[in-house]
């Protein structure tokens, strides 16, 4: 199918994939260390290619050891893998609602 999780708002019907990472991978950035969560953002077996629009609507990234999530709408991604900071991780009524905000835009 491409999704996950089905998700309504009252007024829409949204397509969610979920992505999660278990742990976070340390990365040395100009001597500065920065725990980041990599996502692989794919689709396919064999050859991957990036997450469309028509395969899903949004993107759940969920970073497990945090048991927290960040929504993004998959017209923002524009690459196959995908690092977020344990900082990006937060508010998730924010992040939904700013996801869903975008959408809606490009719906109308």
């Amino acid at each position: 199918m491409g999704y996950d999780i089905v998700m309504f708002d009252g007024r829409d019907v949204y397509r969610v994939e979920v992505k999660s990472a278990s742990q976070k991978s340390k990365i040395n950035r100009k001597d500065k260390s920065a725990n980041l969560y990599s996502f692989c953002v794919s689709r396919g077996s064999r050859v991957k290619r990036l997450i469309s629009e028509d395969d899903a609507d949004i993107v759940c990234f969920v970073a497990v050891d945090m048991k927290a999530v960040s929504f993004a709408p998959v017209k923002s991604i524009t690459s196959v893998r995908v690092r977020k900071n344990a900082s990006q991780f937060g508010d998730e009524a924010l992040s939904l609602e700013k996801a869903l905000r975008q959408l809606r835009k490009r719906r109308k």
